[in-house]
C-alpha cells in the first residue's frame, strides 16, 4: 500500500471518485461501503447508485461532454438492501494521472421520513409536469403494457375514463387503432414503435376527422438497462391543414403561371416570324454588299437584334418575378458599356433633335453586373429619356461612387413626372404622362427595375414637373486591380499560420463537405459544432480565427446565434463567414449589420470559398 492508498484508507470523510468516461466507480473511501453496504464498489456505475431526477440529468450532461462542479446539493442515493437515503454532495471534476475523474463528496443528511417526504415530492412534481404539458405522454414497458399515461394523451385519442379505469390494455390499443384513417397504418406504427429498442422514432400518424398526431418516442433507460419506452404526441391539425391548402393555393398559382408562360411563348413565336424574315434579309444584304448603304443596313441589323432582345425580355419578365431568370455577374467596365450604348441609340437622338453629350470621364469604375443585361437597362433608360424629352432637348450622364456602390444617372431635360405618376412608373405594363405618341410596352422600366435588384443594386427616379428627370441605376462597385493593389498596401498581412476555424452547421453532409474541401489545405485546423448552443459553449473555450456559420441551424438562426457574440470589431474576435441557401438582399443585409464579412450562397463554389479562406489568412483583418 502506497503513501496515496494509506491516505485515503484512513480519511473518514464519503468520498467516490468517478471516471468521466465510463462513469464508473474507480475508489471509494471506507465509510462509503458501511454507509452503502455493498462488499464492492469499484466498477460500479454512479447511476446504480444515485436515484434522484435531478442526478440522472447531471449524469446525462456528463455524458454529452459538461463537466460542471457542484457544491453542498441534495441527492438520493440506493443501498444495496433498497433503502434510499437522502446525502449532501459537493462534485469536483478533477485530473488524475492524465484521466478526467469526479470526485464526489458525501454528507448523509436524511432519516427515513425524510426520503419518503422527498420522493413523495418528486413523484408530485412528476404528475403535474405530465398533466401541465400540451402533448400526450405514454408510458409504456418492454411488452407494450401501459405503465403511466396523461389527461391530454386520452384527449387526443379519444379514450374514456371507464375504459382507462379497466386497465385493459389490449382494449386500449384496439379502441387506439380504430382512431386510425387506415388501420393498417396504426399496427405498423405499434410494432415500429416496440421494435425500435435503443432508437428514438418519429412518425407522423393520420387519425379520422382530417386529424394528424406527430408522435416521437425513445427508451426509457434505467442504468444501462432499457425498461420501456416513453411516447409523446402532439396535435399539429391545424398545421397539416394550412399547409394543405398552401399547397392547393401553390398549385393554383402555378397553373396560373404556366397560362401566362404559354401565352407569351404564343406571342413570342407570333413575333419573330415577321422578325425572322427582317433579319434573314438584312444579314443577306450585309453578306452580299449594299455599298453605299452598309452603315445603315449595319444600324438596321443592330435594331433588330435589339427588338428580339426586347421580345424575350416579355419571357424573362416571368422569371424575374419568380428569381428564376439566369445572371451572370463579372467585372464590367462601366464607360466602355454607356459608350456602347450611346452610339447605339445616338442616331434615334439625332433622328428626334436630342443633344446627346459624348460621356468622356478618365475615371476608371467598374461595377459587379451581369454585362448583357447592365446593356439592356442602360439602353432602356437612355431610349426613355430620349422618346419622353422636349424638342430640342438634352440628355447627358453621369457616374459617381459612394460606399461601394456605383451610380450611373441619366439626365434628362424632359416635361417631369409628377409624384403620383412617380410611384407607378415601376409597375408592369404601366405607362404614365403623355405617351399616346410613343412606342412602348410598359415593362422596361419595371423589368429593369427587377434585374438591377436581382443584381444587388436598384433603380430610382428623382423629377420635377417642367424641369426633367433624373434616372439612377445602382450597382455593386467591384474592386479593380489598382484598388486590390493599394487595399493590400493597406491592409498589413499576417505572416501564414495555423488557421483555427470553427464550422457551425446541423446537416452532417455540410460539415462533410466543408471539410473535405479544406483537407488539402497546409496549417489548417477545423473544427465543427452541430448547433447554435454547442457554438455558444465551445468558443469561450478555445481561440479561434474564422467562424463560419450555416444561416438556418435547428436551435437558432445563424444571426441569432452572432448577435449573442461580443462584437466582431474586438480584438481578437475571429472573423465572421456565412453560408446560406438563400440569396436574399435583405438577409444578406442582416448578416453584414452582425459583423459578417464573406456571405456564401450554396451550392458551395468550393473555388471561390477556398479563395476566401486564403485571404483571410494573408489579411485577417
Amino acid at each position: 500500500m502506497n503513501l496515496h492508498e494509506l491516505l485515503f484508507s484512513l480519511c473518514r470523510d464519503l468520498t467516490l471518485v468517478v471516471d468521466v468516461q465510463s462513469l464508473k466507480i474507480i475508489t471509494a473511501s471506507p465509510g462509503c461501503y458501511s454507509l452503502f453496504g455493498y462488499p464492492i464498489l469499484e466498477g460500479q456505475s454512479i447511476e446504480e447508485l444515485e436515484c434522484a431526477l435531478s442526478d440522472a440529468f447531471y449524469w446525462e450532461d456528463v455524458r454529452a461532454g459538461l463537466l460542471r462542479p457542484l457544491e453542498n446539493v441534495e441527492g438520493l442515493y440506493r443501498c444495496q438492501d433498497g433503502e434510499i437515503i437522502s446525502v449532501e454532495k459537493s462534485i469536483l471534476p478533477m485530473q488524475y494521472d492524465d484521466q478526467s475523474v469526479l470526485a464526489i463528496q458525501l454528507k448523509r443528511t436524511d432519516s427515513e421520513k425524510t426520503n419518503n417526504l422527498a420522493l413523495e415530492s418528486t413523484l408530485a412534481l412528476l404528475k403535474a409536469t405530465l398533466e401541465s404539458t400540451a402533448d400526450g405522454i405514454l408510458v409504456t414497458d418492454l411488452n407494450n403494457g401501459i405503465i403511466n399515461f396523461n389527461r391530454r394523451f386520452a384527449e387526443f385519442w379519444s379514450l374514456s375514463e371507464q375504459l382507462l379505469l379497466q386497465g385493459d390494455d389490449a382494449a386500449v390499443y384496439r379502441t387506439m387503432l380504430r382512431r386510425f384513417r387506415r388501420r393498417q397504418t396504426g399496427r405498423e406504427f405499434i410494432v415500429s414503435a416496440r421494435d425500435a429498442r435503443e432508437q428514438e422514432t418519429f412518425m407522423l400518424l393520420e387519425l379520422k376527422q382530417q386529424r394528424w398526431l406527430e408522435c416521437r418516442s425513445r427508451p426509457q433507460i434505467v442504468g444501462e438497462q432499457i425498461q420501456g419506452r416513453v411516447y409523446t404526441f402532439a396535435d399539429i391539425s391545424a398545421r397539416m391543414l394550412a399547409e394543405e391548402q398552401l399547397q392547393e393555393a401553390m398549385k393554383r398559382a402555378d397553373a396560373a403561371n404556366k397560362a401566362k408562360t404559354d401565352f407569351l411563348n404564343h406571342m413570342s413565336h407570333e413575333l419573330r416570324t415577321p422578325l425572322n424574315a427582317i433579319l434573314g434579309f438584312a444579314q443577306l444584304m450585309q453578306e452580299e454588299g449594299c455599298s453605299p448603304h452598309e452603315e445603315k443596313v449595319d444600324l438596321m441589323l443592330k435594331g433588330a437584334w435589339h427588338l428580339l432582345g426586347l421580345i424575350n425580355e416579355v419571357l424573362d419578365l416571368a422569371r424575374v418575378e419568380s428569381g428564376h431568370i439566369d445572371l451572370q455577374p463579372t467585372t464590367v467596365h462601366v464607360l466602355g458599356i454607356i459608350k456602347e450604348c450611346s452610339a447605339f441609340v445616338r442616331p434615334m437622338a439625332e433622328a428626334r433633335h436630342i443633344q446627346l453629350d459624348d460621356f468622356c470621364d478618365s475615371i476608371s469604375v467598374q461595377v459587379l453586373a451581369d454585362p448583357r443585361r447592365l446593356r439592356q437597362m442602360l439602353l432602356n433608360l437612355l431610349s426613355n429619356a430620349i422618346k419622353y424629352n422636349r424638342p430640342q432637348g438634352k440628355v447627358w450622364l453621369s457616374v459617381h461612387v459612394e460606399e461601394n456602390t456605383v451610380h450611373i444617372d441619366v439626365h434628362d431635360s424632359g416635361m417631369g413626372i409628377s409624384n403620383s405618376d412617380q410611384e407607378r412608373l415601376f409597375q408592369n405594363f404601366n405607362r404614365v404622362g403623355q405617351t399616346q405618341n410613343i412606342e412602348g410596352t410598359g415593362i422596361g422600366l419595371a423589368f429593369s427595375r427587377k434585374l438591377a435588384q436581382l443584381m444587388q443594386g436598384n433603380i430610382t427616379v428623382t423629377s420635377q414637373l417642367g424641369e426633367g428627370s433624373c434616372f439612377r441605376l445602382s450597382l455593386p462597385q467591384a474592386l479593380t486591380a489598382n484598388d486590390a493593389t493599394n487595399a493590400e498596401r493597406a491592409t498589413p498581412t499576417t505572416a501564414p499560420g495555423v488557421l483555427h476555424i470553427l464550422y457551425v452547421d446541423d446537416d452532417a453532409t455540410n460539415r462533410l463537405i466543408v471539410k473535405s474541401s479544406l483537407k488539402k489545405q497546409q496549417n489548417t485546423r477545423i473544427e465543427t459544432a452541430e448547433s447554435g448552443t454547442e457554438a455558444l459553449q465551445r468558443l469561450p473555450m478555445a481561440t479561434f480565427d474564422l467562424l463560419i456559420v450555416d444561416m438556418n441551424l435547428e436551435d437558432m438562426t445563424g444571426i441569432d446565434l452572432l448577435k449573442q457574440l461580443p462584437s466582431a470589431d474586438l480584438p481578437g474576435a475571429p472573423v465572421r463567414f456565412m453560408l446560406s441557401a438563400s440569396d436574399n438582399p435583405e438577409v444578406r443585409a442582416q448578416a453584414k449589420a452582425v459583423g459578417v464579412r464573406r456571405y456564401l450562397t450554396k451550392p458551395l463554389n468550393i473555388k471561390e470559398f477556398i479563395e476566401a479562406i486564403e485571404e483571410i489568412r494573408h489579411h485577417p483583418h
